[in-house]
């Protein structure tokens, strides 16, 4: 009995993996950012998502993504 072929949706959209790369972590995609930096800014800043998305220029659901 063979099983249908299924696809998995990635879990990430804006999220990626870097091959080469030294550190075991996603960046955001399109920009050198690690969301461990961004969400590091963020705390410090004491910015709100919606905040963070604007000041990088950022779609709201990658600073979600990053927080994730």
């Amino acid at each position: 009995m063979s099983t249908p072929a299924t696809t998995t949706k990635p879990r990430y959209s804006h999220l990626e993996c870097r091959p080469g790369s030294f550190y075991r972590e996603f960046f955001l995609r399109g920009v050198n950012l690690r969301p461990s930096r961004l969400v590091s800014w963020m705390e410090i800043e004491a910015l709100t998502p919606e905040q963070a998305a604007a000041d990088r220029t950022l779609p709201l659901e990658a600073i979600r993504e990053a927080i994730d």
